[in-house]
């Protein structure tokens, strides 16, 4: 089984105790993880992490993710890429070849918006699925449209509008008592989108380590442009 821990208790110190980290406050133990199977570690906010479990962590190629508290990307220490110069080569040729871009950039959009409705249906199934029906029919469609774009604009706008329908399908299937009525962030007004933007940047944060680790480049993506200080290319595989 493959686990993520992420840290996010001000004043906390992650520490190794031989196989396994251990995350504690003071004189307090607060969470432990083996080391086997650890998969990524979050540190965010003032946390700090002791040098013989950072050591552990290059040891066992475990990239570690720094973050700060409100979920800004701030650094990430991660091990030797495995794949390199020839990864790279090959994801810079695919990016300057615009048919081979708008297809990599096609199968984020439909790989999101297949699951988007997969997703919908099953939450539906708890109750009240009639009110679904047009919305998962309207995000059908958009995958049609999404395979039939011929630019990486018109895969931008099938996605906006498909997404601004999953969030009012997300709507009808929220407690009224969340007071959530569409998606908002920078900044989140309601709980449910505060969730979601925290559970967005860690996401990130490990989809960039990802990609570092695999060799490739994560300031070049395919659907998302290129930006300074932006990992287009983790941006990309958040989609999905």
């Amino acid at each position: 089984m493959s686990l993520s821990l992420v840290v996010d208790v001000p004043g906390s110190v992650l520490r190794r105790n031989g196989n396994h980290l251990v995350v504690s406050r003071e004189s307090d133990r607060l969470a432990t993880a083996p080391l086997d199977g650890l998969r990524d570690v979050t540190l965010m906010g003032h946390v700090e992490a002791t040098a013989a479990a950072i050591d552990a962590l290059i040891e066992l190629r475990i990239p570690l993710v720094h973050m700060s508290g409100t979920g800004r990307l701030r650094g990430m220490m991660i091990p030797e890429p495995l794949a390199g110069l020839a990864a790279r080569r090959a994801q810079y040729a695919a990016w300057d070849d615009p048919a081979r871009r708008l297809e990599v950039a096609s199968a984020f959009v439909v790989g999101k918006l297949t699951n988007m409705r997969a997703l919908g249906l099953r939450l539906s199934k708890v109750g009240r699925a009639r009110i679904h029906v047009q919305g998962f029919d309207r995000i059908a469609r958009s995958i049609d449209d999404a395979l039939q774009a011929t630019t990486i604009d018109q895969l931008l706008g099938v996605e906006g509008l498909a997404t601004k329908t999953w969030f009012g399908l997300v709507r009808t299937l929220v407690p009224s008592e969340w007071g959530f009525e569409r998606r908002t962030r920078r900044p989140p007004t309601d709980p449910l989108s505060s969730l979601l933007s925290f559970a967005y940047s860690v996401v990130t944060a490990r989809c960039a380590a990802a990609v570092l680790t695999s060799g490739l480049d994560p300031a070049l993506g395919f659907l998302h442009s290129p930006h300074p200080a932006r990992p287009a290319l983790a941006l990309d595989l958040v989609e999905e």
